[in-house]
């Protein structure tokens, strides 16, 4: 007798019946997360679980499971979700929302018909109506010679889902669908055109939670459960005035308070106050190197200590392309069933599903954007974003466009039920007139009082003695760092910093090890940096580095020598000596008199102005927080002005914002949506050339997170007159650049 044969899901013999049955399952649990109403989530779950149901039902004809068995390389370019669509079609009751999310849940609307671009539908496979394809007539052909095994098939799937009231049978038909659905543009047949906003973003939403579904189901992972912040301890034992002031705020938060008050404890009690039932939280940070100091300041969560604890704080990371990667890699021709088969592939998906389905994330303002511009993976945010809080930190460090950028993405968060807080050590003033005009509703600025005790000695304390210091970072010696145990230097320049390590390096050796921190190491050299410094053990005796010690590093140094910069980047570092005031003594800030470097970094003029104010603060006695204050203030009185002002209103006025849901597009995404945000800082991540070998071999065996830690972040700017090769690997999409690299140095361009 013939044993029976499953249809399969995946090549690792999955059954089609057991994925969809982990689909309805993972379904029920992210529809629980959602922060909607229970008439929306019902609504929408009925839809997803029908989705789920038909999505996959395509690949029980013969010739998809020979490949998943192993017996041919692949179908000939052949789209499953093409078949499974024209089943569901068969269905009349099934909303064109669920059918468009089948049709699309591995790749986008069809291009143009002259055309297909990756990643889109080919038009010649679809079974429209009254026109003939011969690729669907043979994907029909091979579904019938599979009969025995769909039949079971099929009611295996009715009987795990009875409630939904699905026939008996199923035969392929033309595409029941609206073709304007499938019409990009702007034409009068578009979906744009044809379709209220309301309609196109409840598809998109439904075609994005079937994609999250499906890969977690894909790698048998749950999403983590949703995570109510009250439930986790975040206030101090003695909070102080303004930490519990900005917890009593409901609504929008302005909040200023000095390095190493608690600020970010402050941000965290208003979003406790803040936050909706299954809400998510956004904790934005600056620049990319900040990332994973700040998620192990929140006390990542373990594994093994359950989600509320109360004890450890449960925070994803968004990594900058963690949509990217999974939709991208279910756009590849092979199918992503085909690549789950290896161990470590499903083991990254996992990873990734996980960090995405945290409640409160930490991410850079980069990730924001990509969602709220409808690059890949956008859907997610007619989900998540609403109602969620949003914690941007030190927003003045923004560059103008991203700046402008995010006060839209604001705009529209607030129209969808968001709050946001803005928290800074020194929020200039001009900036906060920006913030308060773009959103609605926001009360008095949060900051210490003289007139709170608890708030008066971080508001008055003065922890810094700021002097100027002739010449520039070559001049300095070894013998005057040894009159501090812990020096930190810093840098405006990678190479004036990595030249400057060099040289003293061979000083000091024998003594307490010096550092070298910079943004052109990768983040796993990085990483291991960042954790030798925040692990409790001894600090080096000396710590070169730039300007990402600004933000996140919770670090505290004795000393601080610092290259002449703007006043609010002069704050944060020497936010990083004499961190909390418990010196004998306040820290010496020395400001070199010239950066060494013939490139400016900042603007001279600003530069210039911050100088002289901080001198003068310097030399009228030791400087208090209040006096940052003031002084940063008076720097940025012009606030931006001539290019800076034309490109934060060009991120103001973006219309892919301020015209999201006339935009909108049900199964697509925007492909300029990286040219939008990279031009904004110019730049690319290029791999050494001495590590091209090992990031090929973490590839070719799934391992693709653990291969982009790998790469480097580098301004275009900073290449354009180096003489290194620097070549476009196509196929990987990889820029390999011929320069030194190593873990102590860093990338020396």
């Amino acid at each position: 007798m013939t044993p029976e044969v499953s249809v399969l899901a995946k090549s690792t013999g999955e059954p089609l019946v057991d994925h969809v049955r982990r689909g309805l399952h993972v379904a029920d649990r992210v529809i629980e997360g959602l922060p909607f109403d229970e008439d929306q989530k019902q609504r929408l779950s009925a839809d997803l679980r029908l989705a789920i149901l038909f999505h996959d039902v395509g690949k029980a004809a013969l010739g998809f499971q020979e490949v998943l068995r192993g017996q041919r390389p692949g179908w000939d370019g052949l789209r499953h979700e093409i078949l499974s669509a024209s089943l569901a079609s068969s269905v009349p009751s099934l909303a064109p929302e669920v059918l468009l999310a089948v049709l699309t849940h591995h790749k986008t609307l069809p291009g143009n018909g002259i055309e297909v671009e990756a990643g889109q539908l080919p038009w010649e496979q679809l079974p429209l109506e009254g026109e003939s394809s011969g690729a669907f007539d043979r994907m029909t052909r091979e579904l019938q010679e599979n009969d025995r095994a769909w039949r079971r098939c099929w009611a295996d799937l009715r009987a795990i889902a009875p409630e939904l009231g699905l026939p008996a049978t199923l035969t392929p038909v033309a595409l029941r669908l609206d073709l304007r659905w499938l019409v990009r543009g702007t034409h009068a047949a578009s979906q744009r055109r044809s379709f209220r906003a309301e309609e196109r973003l409840r598809a998109a939403l439904l075609r994005g939670l079937l994609v999250t579904c499906d890969h977690m189901a894909s790698a048998h992972v749950d999403p983590p459960p949703p995570v109510d912040l009250k439930r986790i301890d975040i206030a101090p034992v003695q909070s102080r005035g303004f930490q519990q002031r900005a917890a009593e705020v409901r609504g929008h938060l302005l909040l200023r308070a000095p390095t190493g008050s608690g600020k970010t404890e402050a941000a965290l009690m208003w979003a406790q106050a803040n936050q909706a039932r299954a809400g998510r939280v956004y904790y934005v940070l600056p620049h990319t190197a900040s990332i994973d100091a700040m998620r192990r300041r929140l006390a990542e969560h373990r594994p093994d200590c359950p989600s509320d604890c109360g004890r450890h704080f449960p925070a994803g990371i968004l990594h900058g392309r963690a949509a990217e990667s999974i939709y991208g890699l279910r756009e590849r021709p092979d199918d992503l069933s085909a690549r789950l088969g290896q161990q470590a592939v499903a083991k990254q998906v996992a990873t990734l599903a996980r960090e995405m389905g945290f409640t409160f994330r930490v991410c850079t303002p980069h990730q924001i954007l990509r969602q709220a511009l409808r690059g890949k993976g956008w859907e997610l945010a007619l989900g998540e974003f609403r109602g969620a809080l949003f914690i941007f930190d030190e927003v003045h460090a923004y560059e103008p466009r991203i700046a402008g950028l995010v006060l839209a993405t604001t705009q529209l968060v607030e129209r969808w039920g968001g709050r946001c807080a803005f928290v800074s050590a020194t929020l200039p003033a001009f900036l906060e007139r920006l913030i308060r005009q773009a959103l609605s509703r926001i009360g008095p600025t949060v900051v210490p009082l003289e007139s709170d005790a608890t708030d008066r000695d971080v508001l008055l304390r003065a922890r810094h003695r700021v002097v100027h210091r002739p010449g520039t970072v070559a001049e300095i010696s070894a013998s005057e760092l040894r009159r501090s145990a812990a020096t930190l230097l810093v840098c405006n320049h990678v190479r004036t910093a990595q030249d400057a390590y060099e040289r003293l390096r061979g000083q000091l050796s024998g003594e307490a090890s010096p550092m070298l921190l910079h943004g052109r190491f990768n983040r796993r050299d990085r990483v291991c940096k960042e954790r030798a410094l925040t692990g409790g053990g001894p600090l080096p005796s000396l710590l070169v580095a730039t300007q990402v010690v600004e933000v996140s590093l919770d670090i505290d140094f004795e000393r601080l020598i610092t290259e002449p910069a703007p006043i609010d980047a002069l704050v944060q570092r020497m936010g990083r000596v004499n961190r909390f005031g418990s010196q004998v003594s306040p820290a010496t800030v020395e400001l070199l008199e010239a950066q060494s470097s013939a490139h400016p970094l900042y603007p001279q003029d600003l530069v210039r102005r911050s100088v002289v104010e901080l001198l003068e603060a310097g030399a009228a006695g030791l400087v208090s927080e209040s006096d940052l204050v003031q002084r940063a203030d008076r720097v940025y009185a012009g606030g931006y002005t001539g290019e800076e002002e034309t490109e934060f209103l060009a991120g103001l006025n973006h219309s892919g914002l301020t015209e999201f849901e006339d935009r909108a597009l049900a199964g697509a995404h925007e492909d300029w949506v990286e040219s939008v945000i990279e031009s904004a800082d110019s730049s690319v991540d290029v791999l050494p050339a001495c590590l091209e070998a090992e990031y090929r071999d973490l590839m070719a065996n799934g391992l693709w997170l653990e291969a982009n830690a790998l790469l480097i972040p580098v301004r275009w700017r900073s290449l354009r007159y180096r003489q290194y090769d620097l070549r476009h690997d196509r196929a990987d999409g990889i820029w390999v650049i011929d320069a030194p690299y190593s873990s102590e140095l860093g990338l020396r361009l």
